[in-house]
């Protein structure tokens, strides 16, 4: 018989995380440990947990506890499943690993972060019937991929993780200790006002379903949704423009330009034709994403590319969901939880579906063109609220008072009271 001892400290490592995903503590607390624990572990400058935020199949997954990046970046990093290389390793449900990250096809730029200083990337699904619930992250400076030894390794790191999801997620069953989860939030006062909504996720393109076969019928779709989205903005901006400053009038009408860039409706229409409506316009909007990264040998990127990148995303999906229709992502009466950013087609399309209020993860410039048309439209917003997908799950109830730039999640009774009596 031989007893291991304390001499292999990856043994002692391994079986300290488990001890580690037992205890009871919150979550978030529980997995910054186990991240810390993992990069001395594992020798990573970067070791990420990202978690998926609901049971439904198409819900994303958002970075839950870090080490080596900003610590803001907790809860305000979202990707979608099969989005990046995190996204392709939940999807294909394997460990996945790269030398040269930025060199992938899966892989996915974050500008935030900024870990293009760590390229050489491991990603390792975190599996519980048969499907990810979150997945781990190691990132090292450029020197060579992962060995298989390190990756049998990481996967031994990787299980802790899944015991202490399943804990959590078992301990927060529906309507199991809901004032549990009852939160103050506090960030950044974007647009003023006050609102109470249940808290629904942005649209995404895996919520969407194509609705015919790529070819010609595809492509009239995109063409009938380009014209009806139009006319909704057209409504909009006429119903605004005594609320707007002069620069964000301006701002708007360059922005409605884009609807008349006949090179761009070339493309969607095209891409459309080629592929289908829902992966057509989900092409168009990734190839835009990208390109601000691909100019340029000093690996800076040109702010206003950027930005029309977003928008350009933005359009793509209101379109998507348009041209399918599809009644998803945030409706009327509810509050839409963003993870990154705003963009001002964004704001236009929560207008017309009657969406009452926004609460933001990232920062929202108070002078953009995606603040002004929310104080026209009287919608309030609260940006940089810190830890948001923490405490936020979909259908939450959510009391947003952007006068005071606070959030509260599942508000008490009296709260309640309190809110209805103002109104």
């Amino acid at each position: 018989m031989q007893v291991y001892g304390s001499e292999d400290r990856r043994i002692d490592g391994i079986l300290s995380l488990i001890e580690e995903s037992s205890r009871v503590a919150p979550l978030p607390e529980v997995l910054q440990r186990m991240c810390e624990q993992v990069a001395e572990i594992a020798h990573a400058e970067v070791v990420s947990v990202y978690v998926r935020e609901s049971e439904d199949e198409h819900a994303g997954f958002v970075l839950r506890a870090n080490v080596g990046f900003a610590r803001e970046m907790v809860g305000n990093v979202k990707l979608e499943l099969g989005e990046g290389i995190t996204g392709f390793a939940a999807e294909c449900l394997r460990p996945v690993s790269s030398a040269l990250a930025q060199r992938d096809t899966h892989y996915k730029h974050v500008p935030e972060l900024g870990e293009e200083r760590f390229p050489t990337f491991l990603s390792l699904p975190l599996v519980m019937g048969g499907r990810a619930i979150g997945v781990l992250n190691l990132q090292r400076e450029e020197g060579g991929d992962f060995t298989a030894a390190e990756v049998a390794l990481a996967a031994a790191l990787a299980t802790p993780f899944t015991i202490a999801l399943d804990r959590a997620q078992n301990r927060a069953a529906p309507g199991e200790n809901d004032l549990g989860r009852s939160a103050r939030l506090t960030g950044v006062a974007v647009s003023p006002g006050q609102t109470l909504g249940k808290g629904q996720g942005a649209l995404t393109f895996r919520a969407l379903v194509e609705p015919v076969e790529a070819g010609p019928a595809a492509r009239e779709l995109v063409e009938v949704a380009i014209a009806r989205v139009g006319e909704q903005i057209a409504r909009t901006t006429m119903r605004l423009d005594s609320e707007l400053s002069p620069d964000h009038r301006r701002a708007l009408a360059a922005l409605q330009v884009t609807l008349q860039d006949q090179r761009l409706l070339s493309l969607l229409a095209d891409s459309c034709g080629e592929l289908g409506v829902v992966a057509g316009l989900r092409k168009v909007a990734r190839d835009y994403v990208t390109a601000p990264y691909m100019i340029g040998g000093d690996g800076s990127v040109d702010p206003w590319m950027s930005a029309r990148a977003g928008e350009i995303e933005d359009l793509c999906l209101w379109l998507a969901g348009e041209a399918t229709h599809e009644i998803v992502g945030p409706g009327p009466g509810m509050v839409a939880v963003v993870a990154e950013r705003l963009g001002a087609f964004a704001v236009i399309w929560a207008l017309v579906r009657g969406v009452s209020g926004f609460v933001v993860g990232g920062s929202v410039d108070p002078s953009s063109l995606a603040a002004g048309l929310g104080r026209a439209g009287k919608l309030p917003i609260v940006a940089e609220v810190a830890g948001l997908f923490a405490w936020v799950r979909s259908g939450d109830t959510i009391l947003v008072d952007a006068n005071q730039a606070v959030v509260r999640v599942n508000p008490s009774a009296s709260l309640l009271a309190q809110y209805r009596h103002q109104k």
